[in-house]
């Protein structure tokens, strides 16, 4: 006898499928892990230290898909981190822009 893994009912130890929802029975396999979520984290990490949005944005999209459907424990850690750490880029980028024009426009200089 065999509990399904959705609903709970019990089914017969030959059955392939629940009889009250439908879930397949058999072994639950394990989400193997996405290469995808090592290209989030080498653009969110080049985006941080040299490209700013240009690699930060690519990384925080394909962070956020990275993590809307199921994933591996390893590519839930790398996408969360990919996500925060293209967002710092790009927060950080722009608010050093901003400082530069706003430096440069005022007409105070740093030297």
């Amino acid at each position: 006898m065999q509990n399904c893994i959705k609903c709970g009912a019990k089914g017969s130890q030959n059955a392939s499928f629940c009889s009250v929802c439908g879930a397949v029975f058999g072994p639950l396999t394990a989400i193997p892990d996405n290469p995808k979520s090592f290209v989030a984290i080498a653009l969110a990490a080049m985006g941080f230290m040299i490209c700013g949005p240009f690699t930060g944005i690519p990384a925080f999209l394909m962070a956020r898909s990275l993590l809307a459907g199921p994933v591996s424990p390893r590519d839930a850690v790398l996408g969360r981190l990919a996500w925060w750490l293209s967002l710092a880029a790009c927060v950080i980028w722009f608010l050093m822009i901003a400082f530069f024009a706003l430096v440069t426009g005022s007409g105070w200089s740093l030297v």
